[in-house]
């Protein structure tokens, strides 16, 4: 007969590289602002060429440099200054009373070690005051619950959402910015108003949805000071490739915890599950190890038991099932039928030799 020791948790839900002089400290800071013409932020704006100067001689990316609202506000961009400043040819028709945001996005690196200026923004207004709403949040992939870094998130004036599947295929946002290395955005300097919001996985960087790439619904909301809006992204159940679903019969089930009751370096989890979940028979759950799926279950009871577990690191997902056809759902943006809720525990569960954890899990 095995022993185990009994636990109880409860958890809820592009430039030339030169060699730096021997003995000296290499140069790992990027280039940093030492001036602007115009001043940032200024208002009553009426120039036709803005000036940036830098602390060292710089190359610039001209294609990583963005405007907002209007795409098409520089014209130009030159190396100026002797090489440590960058000077923008302005379009001359300018918006009464408009804020505009010019976006540095990893544009600006020096010429000897290449470092690069992550993020720099240069606002102005043609009117007495600056717009100052905010939109913020994160980007996640919703089948892995893992932060996705560089997804364009765009927004549209208005509700769009009845032509969303075909305005993002043809059309730039009016306001867009990319998710950080940590998966997290932010919009700054917009004007209070009814907007639709979005986000995408944009790998070839087009500004438009195809249909390999991750997308999120679309959320339309009235701005008024500041929003926070996390987006889940997903392939559109339109364009799946046949066998990728997440199923309770799918052959993806790892094999190699699966193991004899001979070997003693085994540990047992008991998932004892609240009414709510089980009740409804509209939940599987999927215990994961290492990115790999130990086993998929239906949620029919209010406790699943796993014997003869590997020691290491688990994690618990669950699948709300509405129609019960034992697969993950995931979108349609055209018909805008949201994906079927994915659950993650926050907390992972670890297996030791020996040891019978029960964990309960709530929603």
């Amino acid at each position: 007969m095995k022993k185990y020791i009994c636990l109880l948790i409860v958890l809820s839900f592009s430039c030339a590289n030169v060699v730096p002089p021997e003995g000296g400290p290499r140069d790992v800071s990027p280039p940093e602002i030492i001036s602007t013409d115009p001043p940032n932020n200024s208002m009553y704006f009426n120039k036709n060429q803005i000036e940036i100067d830098f602390n060292e001689i710089i190359t610039c990316n001209n294609s990583k440099i963005y405007s907002a609202p209007d795409y098409e506000l520089i014209k130009k961009i030159n190396i100026s200054n002797g090489g440590r400043g960058i000077k923008l040819i302005l379009n001359e028709n300018l918006r009464d009373s408009t804020t505009y945001v010019i976006t540095i996005q990893n544009a600006i690196s020096d010429i000897n070690e290449g470092n690069t200026l992550e993020s720099f923004k240069y606002t102005f207004s043609t009117g007495p005051s600056i717009d100052t709403a905010t939109i913020s949040g994160k980007t996640i992939e919703m089948n892995t619950n893992n932060l996705l870094t560089n997804c364009l998130v765009g927004i549209f004036e208005g509700d769009t959402k009845t032509s969303f599947d075909s305005i993002i295929r043809v059309k730039k946002p009016l306001f867009f910015c990319f998710s950080d290395n940590l998966g997290e955005f932010k919009f700054e300097n917009l004007r209070p108003g009814l907007y639709t919001a979005f986000c995408i996985k944009d790998d070839n960087l087009n500004f438009k949805y195809e249909e390999s790439e991750m997308v999120s619904m679309p959320v339309s909301f009235n701005l008024e000071k500041s929003k926070i809006i996390d987006f889940k992204l997903f392939l559109d159940d339109r364009f799946e490739t046949i066998g990728i679903k997440d199923t309770v019969r799918e052959n993806n089930v790892a094999k190699n915890d699966s193991i004899s009751t001979e070997n003693l370096n085994l540990g047992k989890v008991n998932l004892i599950f609240k009414k709510d979940i089980y009740k409804t028979n509209n939940y599987i759950g999927q215990f994961i190890k290492n990115d790999s799926i130990i086993n998929n279950f239906n949620i029919t009871d209010s406790i699943v038991s796993f014997d003869d577990l590997k020691r290491g690191t688990y994690q618990l997902k669950l699948i709300e099932d509405l129609n019960n056809n034992n697969y993950w759902d995931r979108g349609n943006i055209k018909e805008l039928i949201s994906p079927e809720n994915v659950l993650f525990l926050k907390d992972s569960i670890e297996v030791r030799p020996k040891w019978e954890l029960n964990f309960i899990v709530d929603i």
